[in-house]
């Protein structure tokens, strides 16, 4: 689809055209037994606003290096067959990965949003007719091209449209525009990890598929009697640190997009934390989207990448170490400086202690307290250049610094870093 630019789309909405299977070069529609349907596809064409932007400017991807093609707005098609109904879309834009993916189908509403860089496409329609709650997520050999499939709840119905547009079908908006969506997940699991701090197991309604990149944060929101609605951001962690996974059903669930795993430390004089603290399995939490805003670097461009975290904000690391410590074509040394108050508060201390033995080629883990015991022999204080310099990489373009905790923390770990020389853009505050 080309349109002119600068101008608005005259074709209307919705146009219709049946074409046999046998002449789409884009239908891949195949049964699960790898055969081939031979069925008249039913094909609609939306036509998107135009978008005008400078053709100079450029976008800095929080999830996949997705390159944008003069700004065209993506676009998607639907076809069926006996059993399936696919929803394709179109970007142009090479890489795409389930990361890219938020969907969530409740009864007949479809709503999929295609996170592009810093914008998001939007698929959001009331079906035609049911579905089940299988879902799939595919893409072309390129990875220009998503496609949903659905299943039928009544097998041989011919569709005579997808449905009836919702807000925001077809449009191709800034993420920073967006309404924050939430969906209502299970709590499958709970594990102490602390005295204070538990991962939740969490599960996602059937129909709804989301994929987390390392790094990101989701928000959390529930009622708390006295005070209403609350929410705040907390940033998901696979379920253990080792890059290679336990066979569980929550790690299959995370795989799949079906589920998350969230680390949350009660504050007791806290506003949210005591209730969901209390949550056991069976009851409920609301969790948004990832937020897409967060334009994080690409470390693997990096030969050495350090952590410089305090408390809860190694919840950032797990995802992020496992993910480079897993690539086998580049080595990156990898740096974990981890604050914390006392022993007892060190988050997965064994799990990590345990990945740098096996991984002391390439992993370093260096733990500080601000108020050991007396058999404490590791480093102690809190941020400050004596306490890091020997153990972060030397400053210079191969080296990225990943700060995160509190924000009195993170202004003083900024300081530091200056201090020994690091430029801005070598360091990332979360």
């Amino acid at each position: 689809l080309q349109l002119p630019k600068a101008q608005p789309p005259k074709a209307p909405l919705y146009s219709t055209t049946t074409e046999n299977t046998s002449n789409m070069e884009n239908t891949n529609e195949t049964e699960s037994s790898g055969k081939t349907e031979s069925t008249a596809h039913e094909m609609v064409t939306v036509n998107a606003p135009q978008i005008v932007h400078d053709e100079n400017e450029t976008v800095d991807s929080p999830v996949v290096p997705v390159p944008f093609a003069d700004w065209e707005s993506p676009r998607h098609d639907w076809f069926q067959s006996d059993k399936y109904v696919t929803i394709a879309v179109y970007t142009k834009r090479k890489g795409l990965v389930h990361e890219n993916v938020l969907l969530d189908k409740n009864g007949r509403e479809f709503h999929l949003r295609l996170i592009l860089g810093q914008h998001q496409y939007k698929v959001h329609v009331e079906l035609e007719h049911d579905v089940t709650d299988d879902v799939s997520v595919s893409f072309g050999a390129s990875g220009s091209k998503v496609e949903v499939k659905l299943k039928k709840a009544n097998t041989g119905k011919k569709w005579t449209t997808l449905g009836s547009p919702l807000g925001m079908n077809g449009q191709f908006v800034g993420v920073a525009d967006c309404e924050r969506h939430y969906r209502q997940c299970v709590v499958e699991s709970r594990e102490e990890v602390t005295h204070d701090t538990t991962l939740f197991g969490l599960r996602f309604p059937p129909g709804s598929r989301m994929w987390v990149p390392a790094g990101h944060h989701v928000y959390v929101r529930c009622e708390v009697e006295g005070v209403g609605s609350v929410e705040r951001p907390y940033t998901p962690v696979p379920s253990s640190v080792s890059p290679v996974q336990s066979e569980s059903a929550q790690v299959a669930r995370c795989a799949e997009g079906r589920g998350l795993c969230l680390m949350l430390k009660v504050y007791p004089q806290g506003t949210l934390t005591p209730v969901v603290g209390r949550l056991q399995p069976g009851e409920c939490l609301e969790v948004s989207d990832y937020d897409a805003t967060l334009a994080l670097p690409s470390l693997e461009e990096f030969t050495s990448v350090a952590f410089v975290v305090a408390g809860t904000g190694f919840t950032p690391v797990p995802g992020l170490v496992a993910r480079l410590l897993a690539r086998e074509d580049r080595h990156v040394d990898v740096t974990v400086a981890f604050f914390n108050k006392q022993e007892r508060d060190i988050l997965w201390r064994d799990q990590l202690e345990r990945l740098a033995r096996q991984q002391a080629r390439r992993l370093k883990v260096v733990h500080v307290l601000s108020d050991p015991g007396v058999e404490w022999a590791g480093r102690t204080g809190r941020i400050r250049r004596e306490v890091v310099e020997d153990v972060l990489p030397a400053p210079g373009p191969g080296a990225m610094v990943l700060v995160c905790g509190p924000v009195p923390f993170n202004q003083a770990a900024v300081e530091v870093l200056r201090d020994i020389g690091y430029q801005d853009s070598m360091y990332y505050v979360f």
